[in-house]
Parts: C-alpha cells; sequence; structure tokens
C-alpha cells in the first residue's frame, strides 16, 4: 500500500517532515547508485513507482515534485556533479535529506534560451550571478539550485552554464511560494540573485553548454516519466468514477460501459507506451514522436471524461474534482512544452512533398 508511505490525496505539502517519512521508507534515490547511498534502479523503475504513487495516494503534487527532484538528482548531480567534490551532496540528496531545485525559467521567458536573462560573470575567486528565476518546482523548500545562467554567446545565440548553489549563499533570497492552481501540494517559488557569489568548483558539466547538456534531456526524461504518472492518474479517475457512479438501466447501461471500454482502452494503450517512454531513457534513446502523441492522448481523453463523468451521473467529489484539475494542469503544461517539437516535425512534412524516390 502507497497511503501509508505518507503520499496520500490528504497531504497538503511537499515538506521537509514528509521528505523525511519518505525517505525512511526508501523512497529516494531510486536512480542513484547504491555507492552514493541511492537504490541503484532504472528510469523504467522511477516512473513505475511514482505511477504507484499516483494510483494508490492520488496526489499529483506530491509525485510530482518528488519526481522532479530524483530527476535532478539521478541525473545533473550524479552526471555533472560526481568528482568536483559533490559526493557528500549526492548523498544527502539521494537520501532525501537535502532537496535540490533546477533552476531555469524567468518570467516572461520561461525557459526558451533566446529571452533567458540570469547571468553569470567570471570574477576574481569564482562567479557573480545575478538574475531572478520563477516556476522553480520545489523551490520553497530546496537546500541547493542548480542555477542555469547565460555565460556567454556564440554568435546571436546564448550560451549557459549551470552551477549548485546553496540556499543560504549570500546574495540570494527566495520569492514568496506561489499559489499554483493546479498540483497545490507541490510547492513553487523563485529565487532573486543580486551579486551572488560562488565559488569555481560550483560550475558543473562544461561551460558553456548546460543548455543542450542539461536542461534539453532533462525536459525529455521529465516528460517520459510524468507521462507514466499522468496514465496512473488517469486510472484512478476511472476508478473514483466508478465509486460515485449512478448507473442507470439498460439500455443506457450498455452505452455507458461502452464508453467506459473507450476511455479504459486509452488508458491501457498509453500505459504500454509511456512505459516504452520511460525504457527509452535507460537506453539513451528520445522517442520525440512518441512523447507528443502520449500528451495528445492525455488532452483527448480529459476533454472525453467530462462528457463520460457527465452521463454517468458522477457525485460531486472534492478529491475526483482535485485530480482531475491537477491532470487537465499537467496536460496543458505538457502541451504547450511539445509546440515546438511538434511544429518542427510539421515543418518536416511541408519539406516532404516529393515522393518521387518512394517509401
Amino acid at each position: 500500500m502507497i497511503a501509508p508511505y505518507g503520499v496520500s490525496a490528504a497531504v497538503s505539502e511537499f515538506s521537509p517532515g514528509l521528505c523525511n517519512t519518505m525517505s525512511e521508507r526508501g523512497l529516494f534515490g531510486v536512480v542513484v547508485p547504491k555507492p552514493f547511498g541511492g537504490r541503484g534502479f532504472g528510469w523504467k523503475d522511477l516512473a513505475e513507482a511514482g505511477a504507484a504513487l499516483a494510483f494508490e495516494g492520488g496526489n499529483m503534487g506530491i509525485v510530482l515534485s518528488w519526481i522532479v527532484h530524483e530527476i535532478v538528482t539521478g541525473f545533473i548531480v550524479r552526471k555533472f556533479g560526481i568528482g568536483r567534490g559533490e559526493e557528500s551532496m549526492m548523498m544527502d540528496s539521494a537520501g532525501g535529506r537535502k532537496i535540490i531545485s533546477l533552476a531555469v525559467s524567468e518570467q516572461g521567458a520561461g525557459a526558451h534560451p533566446k529571452y533567458l536573462k540570469t547571468y553569470a560573470e567570471a570574477v576574481s575567486g569564482g562567479f557573480r550571478l545575478n538574475g531572478e528565476k520563477t516556476w522553480l518546482t520545489n523551490g520553497p523548500v530546496a537546500d541547493w539550485f542548480v542555477v542555469v545562467a547565460v555565460s556567454g554567446k556564440s554568435g546571436n545565440k546564448n550560451r549557459f552554464s549551470a552551477f549548485l548553489v546553496p540556499a543560504n549563499t549570500p546574495g540570494l533570497i527566495r520569492s514568496e511560494p506561489f499559489h499554483m492552481p493546479f498540483v497545490r501540494s507541490s510547492p513553487h517559488g523563485g529565487i532573486k540573485m543580486t551579486d551572488c557569489i560562488v565559488p569555481p568548483e560550483s560550475l558543473i558539466g562544461c561551460r558553456d553548454s548546460a543548455y543542450e547538456d542539461m536542461v534539453v534531456p532533462f525536459r525529455w526524461c521529465e516528460d517520459a516519466i510524468m507521462l507514466r504518472v499522468i496514465m496512473a492518474g488517469m486510472e484512478r479517475q476511472m476508478r473514483l468514477a466508478a465509486a460515485l457512479a449512478r448507473i442507470p438501466h439498460e439500455p443506457a447501461a450498455g452505452e455507458i460501459k461502452m464508453d467506459a471500454g473507450r476511455l479504459m482502452s486509452m488508458i491501457e494503450s498509453g500505459k504500454t507506451l509511456s512505459r516504452e517512454a520511460a525504457e527509452s531513457i535507460d537506453l539513451g534513446t528520445h522517442r520525440t514522436g512518441l512523447l507528443i502523441f502520449l500528451r495528445a492522448l492525455t488532452t483527448d481523453f480529459q476533454g472525453r471524461f467530462r462528457s463520460f463523468a457527465g452521463r454517468l451521473g458522477v457525485e460531486a467529489n472534492e478529491e475526483l474534482d482535485v485530480l482531475t484539475s491537477d491532470l487537465k494542469g499537467l496536460g496543458a503544461v505538457a502541451g504547450r512544452a511539445a509546440d515546438a517539437e511538434t511544429l518542427r516535425m510539421g515543418d518536416r512534412w511541408t519539406r516532404s512533398g516529393d515522393l518521387d524516390g518512394g517509401l
């Protein structure tokens, strides 16, 4: 059972107290190697663990915060921090004793590399960081931030570097936590850095290549794993709807069952494909088309589910309402992030009109 692990719909926030409980029960460090305090599993295993938490607990905000921390720890810190004196922090992060937040997005820019302005200037003794980051998952509770900042130019393009910055670094202040319209149990906030000096060893990864090396793969990894989690949330939606439904008599009951079967078939297909997407991380492949399809499936499902629940006469229920709002919100965010990739695929299609060569 997942609820005894503390990840139930009743939990209001991803807090240090909850992290301690989850840590005691071995829920952190899933993809971190055992020598660094982790469990030594793969990304597909992390996706399945997140799906179990979502289905049994129903708290999408808590699962989101946990997944993001696990990816930052298991991908960015493990890959780029080890060997640079960050082993002790890795142990704390893998054990859930310290929380890390990835700081990329900025107000009015999102995470678009063309418009990000936070700047890292090389100075005597390290780097000076100036700028503001916003919409940071786990920002209000993070002990460390991976700050992605402009560190140079290549022609007209910004080049980026990443820095591990403790939350108590002089010159760094947090904003007030944001009130999210969905996944409210996942704390979000921002930071402002004013002449924030960090030592040379705070630089992780290669200088001027953090966006390509970290940000893009992180987004792909987060999408693949969260899509598996969303499928589990959709399955819980259907279970709650069944418990709250007022099933009509025949022949209407037959129509309802057909509609339910169609929705369950979407979920079963989504589960299979999202497992494949998560497994592709372990294989080192990038299934762009698969992720775009799964995002579209989640959006289509929510439209159909709303109509289905209305015809079914599902009684008003706070848990179902919150879960549905969370899933729609997560789907909308993923959909916007997919737009650029979808447009690129469409652009390739417009240039593929010459079929003389066949298939």
